[in-house]
């Protein structure tokens, strides 16, 4: 076994390598490889491009429908909300005619109306010497009948002018 003080080698150990001859061809083809890459990463980017505005586009799409869907759900909220206030509203006013219905069934009564005419109206019944009779056989108001049939038949002649003449 050789013991060296050193682990490595000196120098080089890679092959002899063959040099590359400038070849028209060769560059040709590598020329078209880099278009072509070109290219190739050119239609990529355009394709990713049009990836991200379609994935706009629904995702502006979504939001939109998400926005008109709550304004929907809104307005439907507080059409049951008004709904519900117009339904409290009707069973407060017919529970409120129901006690003034039985009100007025306990005010119509005889005796309660004879009363309240006595005690706070100070009403008293007419004797026989109270009642003052009159004779209603002539007609006092005739001469404000003919008044007024006179002014219906100026009325009438009035129409019949303007339609004559309209």
């Amino acid at each position: 076994m050789v013991v060296k003080e050193f682990d490595y080698v000196n120098g080089n150990t890679a092959l002899n390598p063959k040099r590359k001859v400038n070849d028209p061809q060769r560059d040709k083809q590598y020329e078209d490889l880099k278009k072509s890459k070109i290219d190739r990463d050119r239609r990529l980017k355009e394709r990713q491009k049009r990836n991200r505005r379609a994935a706009t586009q629904v995702i502006v799409m979504l939001f939109v429908l998400g926005i008109a869907t709550i304004w929907r759900d809104v307005k439907v909220y507080t059409v049951q909300a008004q709904l519900t206030q117009v339904n409290s509203d009707i069973k407060e006013i017919g529970a409120e005619n129901e006690s003034l219905k039985a009100e007025i069934l306990k005010s119509s009564s005889l005796d309660t109306i004879k009363t309240t005419a006595e005690s706070k109206l100070g009403m008293i019944i007419p004797g026989d010497g109270d009642i003052l009779k009159t004779n209603s056989n002539e007609n006092y108001f005739a001469a404000n009948v003919k008044d007024k049939q006179a002014t219906n038949n100026d009325w009438s002649l009035l129409a019949k002018i303007k339609e004559f003449l309209f």
